[in-house]
């Protein structure tokens, strides 16, 4: 469960991360429309790629605050 104070600052940060990519995103979109740029096209594939960083780095952070919350629930209850 990931509803602590930390969690939840860790989840917006990444939102607002991935929230001026998709701006951004949105932008190369017109911008390949008008101009047809490959170039355009790789750098909206490295957007994508940005976002799933950010996610991959969001789940390894929860996870390690989420197993921290376990081993100290287990110290506690021993």
């Amino acid at each position: 469960n990931y509803t602590s104070l930390e969690s939840k600052s860790m989840i917006d940060e990444s939102q607002l991360m991935i929230k001026e990519l998709d701006e951004n995103y949105k932008n190369l979109e017109r911008e390949l429309k008008e101009t047809g740029d490959q170039r355009v096209a790789a750098a909206m594939i490295n957007n994508y790629k940005s976002r799933i960083k950010i996610l991959e780095t969001l789940v390894q952070k929860l996870n390690y605050v989420n197993q921290l919350k376990q081993e100290k629930n287990e110290n506690i209850t021993i």
